[in-house]
């Protein structure tokens, strides 16, 4: 039996419409040599807000969406000038604020209700544009920012569960499994398509929702049933259940010689962190999805304040605390607090070793 939630509401881009003198005064800038590390620029067209990073800082932004809030991050830890940003923003924006993070900078501007956003770098600049609430243009075929809807099919082999999702495109995943249930987080706005005679063998129940640039599948199965994946290129097939297979590819090392105690995972393709909660048992708790080929952390890792799960893909974060800081840079995921996470000396772990 299947129970299916949740749709998405699509976003993509469309044509640009004319450009005012604003505007076009900005695609005169684009045109002239950058001189300074990092240049902001802000134009305004009829349907958008056009804002633009250059130089070599801007030009190596990354912009990431956390719920209603676009944040930006830049390699530098100079202010950036936002003051005509914060003076007259777009329609778009309700907020911007600015924090320092481990080794940058990250711009934080808060979307007004039914506001949007589009993203994307071309000619040397990182670029988006902002669109006023209900002013979001239409889906347009082939949007690169917009995954595809997933076709969902199941083949059942045994007392093995292969659970694939047909993607259009590349898309970077996290699975594991919490208790009964088994995790797929999808780093990509999207939908997916359940037959509904769907045969889920040992499993017992399947259900997604999306989110505003994610989606989410919990799959109910029981717990001593062993989940791997494997990247089909343009699609993730979830095998639950038959012998186990190796996993690995995912090292989680302490680090405290440059400042606060933290953990460091080094995942290849890690994208970003995304935070869920469980709807059965209430907590919060945050993914790293990573994109293929598959790879995740082999065995679980424990500290006071927080629990590294063992998972098939990405990495999966529990904790209790409310202050704890995730940051993804490339291929190293940062985990730490503030005053540094509570971790054993490296003297007590080397002591463990000798008498083992």
């Amino acid at each position: 039996m299947l129970k299916a939630a949740v749709a998405l509401t699509a976003a993509a881009a469309a044509a640009f419409a004319p450009l005012t003198p604003l505007t076009a005064a900005l695609a005169q800038e684009a045109d002239e040599p950058v001189l300074e590390p990092l240049a902001i620029r802000l134009g305004q067209s009829d349907a958008f807000a056009r804002l633009e990073f250059a130089g070599v800082v801007g030009a190596r932004a990354r912009v990431r969406r956390e719920g209603s809030t676009v944040v930006v991050r830049l390699g530098t830890t100079a202010a950036p000038d936002l003051s005509r940003l914060r003076l007259d923003p777009p329609p778009a924006i309700e907020e911007v604020q600015t924090r320092l993070v481990r080794g940058g900078t990250e711009i934080l501007m808060t979307l007004k209700p039914g506001a949007d956003v589009r993203t994307g770098s071309a000619d040397g600049v990182v670029w988006l544009n902002l669109y006023a609430p209900g002013q979001a243009p239409a889906p347009a075929a082939g949007e690169a920012s917009v995954a595809a809807s997933a076709v969902v099919r199941a083949q059942v082999y045994g007392d093995r569960l292969d659970i694939g999702f047909g993607f259009g495109n590349p898309v970077p995943a996290a699975i594991f499994r919490r208790g009964e249930a088994v995790w797929v987080v999808f780093d990509a706005p999207g939908r997916l398509e359940v037959p509904r005679d769907l045969d889920l063998g040992p499993a017992t129940d399947l259900r997604w929702a999306a989110g505003p640039d994610y989606v989410v599948v919990r799959i109910a199965a029981p717990a001593a049933l062993p989940v791997s994946a494997r990247d089909e290129g343009s699609g993730w097939v979830v095998s639950i259940g038959g012998l186990p297979t190796g996993r690995g590819g995912v090292a989680v090392a302490r680090e405290d010689d440059s400042g606060p105690t933290e953990l460091v995972a080094q995942m290849p393709g890690a994208t970003r962190a995304i935070w869920l909660t469980d709807p059965l048992v209430g907590d919060r708790f945050a993914v790293i999805p990573a994109r293929g080929p598959a790879k995740g952390l082999d065995a679980s890792r424990r500290t006071r304040e927080l629990t590294l799960p063992d998972t098939a893909q990405g990495l999966a974060i529990e904790t209790a605390v409310d202050d704890l800081t995730l940051q993804v840079e490339g291929d190293l995921v940062r985990i730490g607090r503030p005053g540094g996470l509570v971790l054993s000396p490296p003297s007590a772990q080397r002591s463990r070793i000798s008498a083992g």
